[in-house]
């Protein structure tokens, strides 16, 4: 696949994209432009959007790709999963602890192959583009060839990718851990040699969770996270009871479990914290306080029964909502299934989460979220043209009947939550994906075109 776009066009479809949180903002930060146009350049960005009567005539002559009776949307963007455990999807376990060590240590210990690790890369990246996912946060290994795989994976499709070495240094399988010294070393080379390569790449400095690491190796990723101001943190926060329970236990004097990390320098603006079910209101507060965010993965804690995400606390006290599939303790990739799942859970707060809100997470939130939000997330002039066309469903007489009922955006939108559509992926200006002509997923993606 070919990462940078060949040649200007202008897309003709339903626009549809968010410039602010509609739950806090309101319908008009939604643009709905039905016979609209996105002229898209040669360097892969939005050069001009609007109305395709108002076309500027600098942009006239160029070539023209039809997609009417769809609806194109800004690229999917995901903020928490994990590449190597796409093959543990779906495996039986009981809670997280249990479910960490029986299936996702051992497998992860096979990524410092780097032959290994390349094919996964291949099969995770194209498996994103099938469902629509342009960009995301990813978890990697200890290992720094897996990491460097996937960086080349993501960039070889021109997607855009937030990741970094993953540090353990106890509480793991000796095959993978490492130690507070090598995960210092090997996450600032991997820092220096990866930025400087991939146009779409930003490091995160990422501590597994603080079961997983010692004082000593919090302390130095608190430092690379410092030293290093462009770099995201990821990491785990109030998963599991019993999580919370050993976290406790392991660091006596320090207050909750976010303070564990605060001590340590990585509670800021550029933190990302997944799950946070069981984060208290003081918690909340000082996240909100610091910039962090917490990023909701609701297929996986329903598989895990690790609790209900409780979002209007979280929006109350001022925290920045991000959401993930996290594959694989979640059980699907596509941006539906999390956004039908995060639904659900929501109603168990008695509280309704429109479509807008949710899409708005999987684009321009989780852009905000990932500090990529001047580059992507939404379809404005100057950000890579990374978008989605999606067509309805068929052979699905069933949602052919709901879809037959929908008269707005938001009802459409709503439904695709349950009724997937039929998605075709573009990163920087290339068409990645064919819809599918049926509903069965397949994971080939087609070579890098244009129609």
């Amino acid at each position: 696949m070919n990462a940078a776009a060949s040649s200007s066009f202008v897309l003709k479809a339903h626009l549809l994209w968010w410039d602010d949180d509609p739950y806090f903002h309101g319908h008009a930060t939604q643009h709905s432009v039905p016979k609209g146009a996105m002229a898209i350049g040669e360097d892969g960005r939005i050069a001009w959007v609007g109305e395709a009567d108002a076309l500027p005539e600098a942009f006239g002559a160029w070539p023209s790709v039809d997609r009417h009776d769809t609806l194109v949307l800004p690229g999917f963007i995901d903020a928490h999963l994990h590449f190597p455990q796409s093959g543990i999807i779906g495996a039986y376990g009981t809670d997280l602890l249990d479910w960490l060590d029986t299936y996702t240590f051992p497998e992860e210990s096979r990524f410092g192959d780097r032959v290994h690790a390349a094919s996964i890369a291949a099969t995770f990246a194209d498996a994103l583009l099938y469902y629509g996912v342009t960009s995301a946060c990813v978890f990697s290994t200890i290992h720094p060839a897996a990491l460097e795989e996937l960086a080349a994976a993501f960039d070889a499709r021109g997607m855009g990718l937030v990741s970094g070495k993953t540090a353990m240094d106890r509480n793991a399988i000796p095959t993978l851990q490492d130690s507070a010294q090598s995960a210092y070393d090997e996450s600032k080379a991997l820092i220096e040699a990866l930025e400087p390569r991939y146009e779409r790449f930003d490091y995160a400095v990422t501590p597994r969770f603080a079961i997983t690491s010692t004082e000593a190796q919090l302390e130095v990723c608190g430092a690379l996270h410092a030293e290093f101001p462009q770099t995201r943190m990821q990491t785990h926060i109030n998963e599991s009871a019993r999580e919370i329970q050993t976290v406790a236990q392991l660091f006596p004097n320090d207050a909750s479990y976010l303070d564990v990390y605060d001590r340590f320098g990585l509670v800021t603006d550029r933190a990302l914290f997944a799950h946070g079910i069981h984060t208290t209101p003081a918690e909340m507060t000082r996240m909100a306080q610091a910039g962090a965010s917490v990023v909701h993965c609701p297929t996986s804690n329903t598989f895990l029964g690790s609790g209900l995400f409780n979002p209007g606390a979280n929006r109350e006290a001022g925290v920045n909502i991000g959401i993930g599939c996290d594959i694989g303790g979640g059980t699907h990739f596509s941006p539906f299934v999390t956004m039908q799942e995060a639904y659900k859970v929501a109603r168990f707060h008695d509280q309704s989460l429109r479509a807008a809100e949710t899409y708005y997470w999987h684009t321009l939130g989780n852009a905000r979220v990932m500090k990529t939000h001047t580059d992507t997330g939404s379809l404005s002039a100057g950000k890579w043209a990374d978008f989605v066309v999606l067509r309805d469903p068929i052979n699905d007489p069933i949602a052919a009947l709901r879809l037959e009922r929908v008269e707005t955006d938001e009802q459409r939108l709503f439904a695709y939550q349950f009724f997937a559509p039929r998605v075709e992926t573009w990163t920087r200006g290339v068409q990645r994906t064919t819809p599918p002509a049926h509903r069965r997923p397949h994971l080939k993606t087609t070579p890098a075109r244009r129609t």
